[in-house]
C-alpha cells in the first residue's frame, strides 16, 4: 500500500534522480530506522530499487523501480529523469538534498544547472532561495576552494543581483573556519546542515551567522589579548587597559546583536 508520504518520497526521488537513506531520516522520518524500514517495505513491493555504490557509507542509493519509471509516464505524465551517481559527489549531493527539502518550507527554491542557468547567470549556485523580496544564493559546501575562486563567486553572485550568499556546512566546527578562510563580505552568510534543519523546524527560520558577526568577536578578543601583553608597563596599566577593551567589546557585541535583530526582524523567514 501507497501512501501519501510514499508519494512525496518517490516525486522527491525523481526530481534529484536517487536519495539516500540518510537524506530520507533527515527529511520525511524522524529517525534512520524509521526510514530504513519503509525503504526495505517500498523494495519489497518493487516500488523503489538500489544501486550499489561500493562504499562504506552510503552502500547504496535508492532509486525508482522500472515499474514505477512507466507509471510515472505512463498514467501521472511525469518526465522520469536519468539517474547518474558520481561517487565523488555523493556526500555534496546527501547534504543538497536535504537542504532543498527544508528550504522548501520557507520560500520558493529555484535548483540551478549549469547547463541550463549558465546562459543567465555569471555563477550558478546550487540553489537560489526567494524570500521575503531577498534573492540568496545557496552553496553547498564540503571542500574549501582558493581564495581567487571565492572573490570571484561573490563579485558574480552581487552582479547577478544576489542580496546574500548562504553557504550550508556539514557540521558546526565548519562555519567558523569556512568564515576565517573566505574573502570578506557583507553579503556572506554561514550555517551547518544540522543547525539549518532545527532553526526551520522549531522557528521557521534559517537563523544564519554572518560572516561579519564571526570574525568581529574574534578580532575583539585578538585586541584584548595583544594589548594586555604588548602595553602592560604596570599593573594599574594593564588593569586599565583589559577595562577599557571589555567596555569595547560589550559595546560592540551588543551592537552586532542590534543589527543582527535588525536584520531578522525586517527579514522574518531567513
Amino acid at each position: 500500500m501507497i501512501t501519501k508520504r510514499d508519494e512525496e518520497i518517490l516525486k522527491f526521488i525523481n526530481f534529484f534522480g536517487k536519495t539516500y537513506t540518510k537524506v530520507l531520516e533527515k527529511t520525511f522520518f524522524p529517525s534512520f530506522s524509521a526510514a530504513e524500514n519503509r525503504v526495505a517495505n517500498l523494495k519489497k513491493q518493487d516500488i523503489i530499487s538500489f544501486w550499489n555504490t561500493n562504499l562504506v557509507s552510503p552502500r547504496r542509493a535508492i532509486v525508482l523501480s522500472e515499474s514505477t519509471k512507466n507509471y510515472f509516464e505512463r498514467h501521472l505524465d511525469i518526465k522520469v529523469k536519468k539517474t547518474k551517481i558520481h561517487l565523488s559527489t555523493i556526500e555534496h549531493n546527501i547534504i543538497e538534498q536535504i537542504t532543498f527539502f527544508w528550504l522548501q518550507k520557507i520560500g520558493e527554491v529555484k535548483r540551478t544547472v549549469v547547463f541550463n542557468d549558465s546562459k543567465d547567470l555569471n555563477h550558478t549556485p546550487d540553489f537560489i532561495l526567494f524570500s521575503q523580496e531577498k534573492k540568496i544564493n545557496i552553496e553547498i559546501e564540503i571542500t574549501k576552494k582558493t581564495e581567487k575562486r571565492y572573490k570571484e563567486i561573490i563579485f558574480k553572485s552581487v552582479k547577478d543581483g544576489a542580496d546574500y550568499m548562504l553557504y550550508v556546512l556539514r557540521k558546526k566546527e565548519d562555519v567558523k573556519s569556512f568564515a576565517e578562510y573566505m574573502p570578506r563580505s557583507n553579503k556572506l552568510m554561514f550555517i551547518d546542515i544540522d543547525s539549518l534543519i532545527f532553526n526551520i523546524k522549531t522557528t521557521g527560520k534559517i537563523s544564519p551567522i554572518f560572516q561579519e558577526e564571526l570574525l568581529f568577536y574574534d578580532e575583539v578578543w585578538v585586541k584584548n589579548f595583544n594589548s594586555n601583553y604588548v602595553f602592560n608597563y604596570g599593573k594599574s596599566i594593564w588593569f586599565l587597559n583589559s577595562y577599557l577593551f571589555t567596555i569595547v567589546k560589550v559595546t560592540k557585541k551588543a551592537v552586532s546583536e542590534l543589527g543582527r535583530y535588525l536584520f531578522f526582524y525586517l527579514n522574518p523567514n531567513i
